[in-house]
């Protein structure tokens, strides 16, 4: 049965032990917090920003859980990713050198996830190449109404300095909920 009670005795715990899904200080975080501090889980475009430390990368994972609690419930797709963007990056670039993927295909299975959290945007070098990788991912994203979780350490104008090219923050501007995080809003 996919019911809450199942999710949270079966499925959830089968989650957070899946060395794939998390990384291991992130499951241990949100291990320790208790689920009534998790913060809202409305599944929406949400870019998080604010200093190192604030719990931006906590809350999106709470928010990865929450978009896999409702798959799971309502049998639905399971194309729910979570990456840092310097990972996708990299990811990207291993297909240099692959005859079995290209480039598009990793940019393709960003594009179409259900949900995709994209953490720390703008800590990647920047490059004229990697911008246009990132904007064929978010724009596809924001063009198809995907919703798309993005954590960074930049408001937007900021972030538009950092990339060097407004059409990234604008779009998060149009579409996406905007939360300044100043501190932690739960605790271990």
């Amino acid at each position: 049965m996919r019911d809450q009670k199942t999710w949270e005795a079966r499925e959830l715990p089968r989650l957070l032990a899946n060395a794939l899904t998390l990384t291991p200080r992130l499951r241990r975080d949100t291990v320790s917090i208790a689920a009534g501090e998790w913060p809202d889980p409305k599944i929406q475009n949400t870019y998080l920003w604010g200093k190192v430390g604030t719990g931006k990368t906590i809350d999106a994972a709470f928010l990865w859980i929450e978009a896999k609690r409702q798959a799971f419930i309502n049998s639905t797709g399971g194309g729910i990713m979570f990456t840092t963007t310097p990972a996708l990056i990299a990811e990207i670039q291993n297909t240099f050198d692959s005859k079995d993927k290209s480039t598009g295909d990793v940019v393709l299975k960003y594009q179409a996830a259900d949900v995709l959290v994209l953490d720390d945007l703008g800590s990647e070098k920047m490059s004229a190449w990697v911008y246009s990788q990132l904007y064929l991912i978010i724009n596809y994203r924001y063009e198809y109404l995907l919703p798309t979780i993005i954590t960074s350490n930049y408001d937007l104008d900021e972030l538009a300095d950092r990339l060097e090219d407004e059409r990234i923050p604008r779009r998060i501007e149009d579409e996406y909920v905007i939360k300044h995080k100043t501190g932690k809003t739960w605790k271990k």
